[in-house]
């Protein structure tokens, strides 16, 4: 056997892809630099397509402007999984994002900092604040390390009781021209009910957002309307740990109503923030499920999803900095 024979770019190729599928996307871009075989080998559509179905259950953010589903239902034909893959990784795009951190977007966003003073109004509501995730808001309302809000004031809810209001202000150094903003924090239910967690699957009957005009429609109430109407954008929470079809179905039902009365105004970003309580428990549900179950790929307007955990609050700061990156106020 001469020294060619050992070289490790004349591996079989079954050999080789089982290597390459321990690279990053990154690497294997490198890689394609290297020689025309490992150029041919890193673009092969096949272990794309593998590589793509494997890593998404994993990403821990997706949104309507990087989502795969989406692209492989529509394009599957025309766009190779590598180009969908490098457009829907989160990583990829925080890479290019640090690559391009000044671009004409920001100019536009720095700008309107100077003529947008309106404090940008979100209404943070979803079954998530009601079941085993919880202490979230708890969390959200505390002054503590890990906790990305300042809290700045306190102002009264709306017509009609909804909404407990709060000003906040990220911590962090924000690209966005609105670091200040007020939440109304909103329960579909009063407190009793959601002590019993038995009426979880039964929670569009106890709604009080919402009143049934028969057995399976449901409108909201003329304050309720007005309310989300009034806002600028909506941060959805769901458990990533529950797996009740029930759940999501009335999960599904809730956000589609609100929705169609906020996006009646352009430019309203929806953000579904799926929690669990840490991260030592795998999480039953990630972002693709979440998407499934709440078929988000029906709406037409801007949404992410984001993984977050209750304990530690990670990815908080990210979702609040979509948000008012999104807000046009």
């Amino acid at each position: 056997m001469s020294d060619s024979d050992l070289k490790f770019q004349n591996l079989p190729e079954d050999v080789l892809f089982n290597v390459l599928s321990y690279l990053t996307a990154k690497d294997l871009c490198r890689l394609s630099c290297v020689s025309n075989r490992f150029y041919i080998l890193s673009n092969d559509e096949y272990f794309w397509r593998r590589k793509l179905l494997t890593d998404s259950k994993h990403w821990k953010s997706l949104g309507s402007a990087a989502n795969p589903e989406f692209y492989i239902s529509r394009y599957s034909n025309e766009m190779p999984s590598k180009e969908i893959y490098l457009r829907c990784c989160p990583n990829i795009q925080e890479f290019f994002s640090t690559i391009n951190s000044f671009s004409l977007n920001d100019v536009f966003t720095r700008l309107k900092s100077f003529f947008y003073k309106v404090v940008p109004k979100i209404a943070l509501m979803g079954p998530g604040l009601e079941s085993d995730t919880q202490c979230f808001v708890r969390n959200l309302m505390c002054d503590s390390s890990v906790n990305p809000l300042k809290f700045v004031k306190m102002f009264p809810g709306y017509a009609g009781g909804i909404g407990t209001g709060f000003t906040y202000e990220l911590k962090t150094i924000s690209k966005s021209f609105a670091r200040q903003f007020d939440m109304s924090i909103i329960y579909s239910t009063t407190e009793n009910v959601r002590t019993q967690k038995e009426n979880t699957s039964n929670r569009m009957a106890n709604n009080k957002l919402f009143q049934s005009t028969s057995s399976d429609v449901f409108k909201l109430t003329s304050q309720a309307s007005d309310f989300f109407f009034s806002m600028d954008a909506l941060i959805y929470v769901v458990d990533a740990n529950v797996l009740a079809k029930s759940f999501w179905e009335l999960a599904k039902i809730e956000l589609y109503s609100i929705t169609q009365h906020m996006w009646v105004k352009p430019h309203i970003p929806i953000l579904i923030l799926s929690l669990a309580l840490n991260d030592t428990v795998p999480r039953k549900l990630s972002c693709l499920n979440v998407i499934d179950r709440l078929d988000m790929n029906s709406l037409n307007g801007r949404w992410q999803v984001i993984n977050s955990t209750v304990m530690d609050m990670a990815k908080v700061d990210e979702a609040f900095e979509w948000v008012l990156h999104n807000c046009r106020a």
